[in-house]
């Protein structure tokens, strides 16, 4: 269980930043990493499949939603629940896995937000992505690249034209096993760009080699006389989840 002072200090920074990690046992990313062997390499059923729909994602990206009452769904849940102890007033609302094969060149991921609509405020919906494969990403591919708030603001001091110098202004989260990248709904990322076999295994009886595994957790904070919510829950269907 996290502690209080993990809970506090990770509040703070998702809140003055957008961003934060938060920690989970590694028990529990042991068990996600089994469900994605059986899910990807032995064809598991149970799963609804997508495909970004929207360019500005990597080109062999998908998108695998635990359907509900499956093994998957139990798996996801074990994570999700240890999670919302550093989200204490959020809801779980989806979960997934993102596989990525092949490359994604810099031209292929563009920065965006999960949740765009002018109706979903700051704070009110979160993502935590969990890297399950490779065990230990390569430094300068594949992981997760971010503006924080600040970030963002300063960027947008830059002429539009100058694409590297507002490039300069974004940060990279390396992936590291059993520790989530939780952000703000309206935080601008993107995935950073990969070649060919970046996530390749010295094994070649490794199921996931030259895969690249998250699994991804969409909460949002939904009082009673919230006007979000349905935005939220378009926002996933539209991905493919299986939203009610």
């Amino acid at each position: 269980m996290a502690s209080f002072k993990g809970i506090d200090e990770f509040q703070q920074k998702l809140a003055y930043d957008g961003f934060a990690t938060a920690l989970l046992p590694p028990e529990v990313v042991e068990k996600l990493r089994g469900l994605a062997v059986e899910a990807f390499a032995e064809e598991a059923a149970g799963f609804q499949r997508a495909k970004p729909s929207a360019q500005g994602f990597p080109p062999r990206m998908e998108w695998h939603w635990a359907s509900e009452g499956t093994d998957g769904k139990t798996v996801f849940k074990e994570a999700a629940d240890v999670l919302s102890q550093y989200l204490p007033n959020f809801n779980l609302v989806a979960a997934k896995f993102i596989v990525a094969t092949g490359e994604c060149r810099p031209e292929d991921a563009r920065f965006h937000q999960d949740f765009e609509s002018p109706n979903v405020p700051l704070l009110a919906t979160a993502t935590a992505l969990l890297p399950i494969w490779p065990l230990a990403f390569p430094e300068k591919e594949g992981n997760l690249e971010y503006y924080t708030w600040d970030d963002l603001m300063a960027s947008k001091k830059v002429d539009a034209t100058q694409v590297e110098e507002i490039l300069a202004f974004s940060r990279v989260h390396r992936y590291v096993p059993g520790e989530a990248a939780v952000f703000d709904g309206k935080l601008f990322h993107r995935t950073q760009p990969f070649s060919e076999f970046a996530f390749a295994s010295e094994k070649e009886s490794e199921p996931l080699s030259k895969m690249r595994v998250l699994v991804s957790y969409y909460f949002a904070q939904l009082p009673p006389d919230n006007v979000w919510e349905g935005d939220v829950r378009k926002t996933l269907a539209s991905q493919g989840a299986p939203i009610p």
